[in-house]
């Protein structure tokens, strides 16, 4: 290493000479610029130049852009994950309210189609039965004496009964009449020329009531298709026995 000595010039009057102190000397070859002492100097490897602050800010800049992009990239990928789910819960839902509707629209339909099929149903069924109750009475033109008496039963002695028979059955319902025991009322038989075989009349002074096959059945199907019918014919009734047990006790 060389040695540094140093020199001082002697004073030119008129022109003092600025003071060097503070300033260091390299005697090295490859330092050219002297570097006032009680600053930092930085050496760069040898080749290398030192970046301008401008690109420095620039890169930053650059680098926090694309790192904001990416975060704005993944924050709508949530976004759109999220709202995927909430469509997909809406359309559950729609669907889950659509299945109700349909099931529901289904059983009122259910239900009307029950309401319109079941008289279709009674009719059928009481046709059926005609035609096996015609055909007995055909065999037994007698079948309905059960009913006769029974309704015979409700009358008084003193009431005078008339029994209409068809004409082609009318010897068979007078010797029915004359030899059915324990009768307090005998009624008079008499033909009726529109009548067929399983009708039957009893007409009394009060009233008259018809014990035919197709009366009866009628009554059948105004009972099974109209319910409220048989309720309101027998409120009254049991009103009656309700009142009557009320004044007995």
């Amino acid at each position: 290493m060389a040695t540094v000595e140093r020199f001082e010039y002697p004073p030119i009057p008129g022109n003092p000479l600025p003071a060097w102190e503070g300033v260091g000397i390299v005697s090295s070859a490859s330092d050219r610029d002297l570097v006032p002492l009680g600053q930092s100097s930085v050496v760069h490897p040898a080749g290398a130049m030192r970046e301008p602050d401008g690109a420095a800010r620039l890169r930053e800049e650059h680098t926090a852009f694309e790192s904001g992009r990416m975060q704005g990239i993944e924050q709508g990928r949530m976004l759109e994950r999220e709202a995927q789910r909430e469509a997909r819960a809406v359309a559950d839902r729609l669907r889950f309210k659509q299945a109700a509707a349909l099931a529901e629209e289904f059983a009122r339909e259910r239900h009307a189609y029950s309401l319109r099929l079941e008289p279709e149903v009674v009719k059928l069924a009481l046709a059926i039965a005609e035609r096996v109750l015609r055909r007995e009475v055909r065999l037994d033109p007698l079948m309905l004496t059960g009913a006769v008496r029974v309704a015979l039963g409700q009358l008084s002695n003193a009431t005078r009964v008339r029994l209409r028979v068809p004409s082609a059955d009318l010897s068979l319902w007078s010797e029915a009449m004359d030899h059915m025991p324990n009768l307090l009322v005998r009624p008079e038989v008499l033909a009726a020329d529109e009548m067929q075989s399983g009708d039957c009349v009893v007409e009394a002074e009060v009233g008259s009531v018809n014990l035919g096959i197709r009366a009866q059945l009628d009554e059948i199907e105004r009972s099974l298709v109209n319910p409220s019918i048989g309720d309101a014919r027998e409120t009254p009734d049991r009103e009656a026995q309700n009142e009557s047990q009320a004044e007995n006790s």
